[in-house]
């Protein structure tokens, strides 16, 4: 799979926005997608595996100063390959403006250590900002919507291979721990629990495809 990034050009007057919906970021040898540039991204119900896999300086979910807000909602993360791999990489190109550190939003997600859940979770910009710790102790900023650890996070996958892409199924088994704990993108007329389809609505202000979206100043 090839490497996801979007580069996003704005200021206050005139913020762009870019959505990632159902991405399968897989065996990128560096950051599967990154939020670089003024602007907001949002990433939604994306597998990782095996990305990041020999870069120790990068991460599967990328960020930098710049960015406005970066947002994973309802997304996977697997770790496997060599022990550099990790989930978060924060740029620190901007250093130097602090007033531009955007914290991410992180909800309902599922992270998964490569090995152990005594292995790093977060990112820093050397002076601790927004926060590091680990899978068993996640940094505050990684709340508790998200499934983190060995035991939390069981994606139970139908199949994965390190190296082959044609030879994985990311459909959940049944028994995954990542069903049915994830939020709405779109405006819901039910919960569609115990079900693969949701019925969708918008939000009166026609039918234009935008209004059917949730505002993303209500994601919280």
């Amino acid at each position: 799979m090839v490497l996801a990034q979007v580069e996003m050009i704005g200021n206050d007057s005139n913020i762009s926005r870019s959505i990632i919906v159902g991405a399968v970021l897989f065996h990128n040898g560096a950051t599967g997608e990154m939020a670089y540039g003024a602007g907001y991204q949002e990433v939604w119900n994306a597998v990782t595996y095996n990305t990041n896999y020999n870069r120790s300086d990068m991460g599967a979910h990328g960020f930098d100063t710049t960015s406005r807000d970066h947002r994973i909602f309802n997304s996977i993360d697997t770790l496997q390959g060599t022990s550099i791999a990790k989930t978060f990489y924060y740029s620190n190109s901007n250093i130097a403006q602090p007033e531009k550190q955007y914290t991410p939003t992180v909800y309902n997600n599922c992270f998964s250590p490569r090995s152990a859940d005594t292995e790093a979770l977060g990112t820093d910009d050397g002076t601790g900002w927004p926060g590091t710790g680990t899978y068993a102790s996640p940094p505050a900023w990684i709340g508790p919507t998200n499934l983190v650890g060995l035991i939390n996070c069981k994606p139970n996958f139908v199949n994965l291979n390190l190296t082959v892409y044609a030879n994985n199924d990311f459909h959940l088994q049944s028994n995954s721990s990542a069903i049915e704990t994830g939020r709405f993108l779109m405006l819901a007329n039910g919960s569609g629990i115990h079900s693969n389809i949701i019925n969708v609505t918008n939000n009166g202000g026609g039918n234009d495809p935008r209004w059917y979206f949730i505002s993303p100043d209500s994601l919280s």
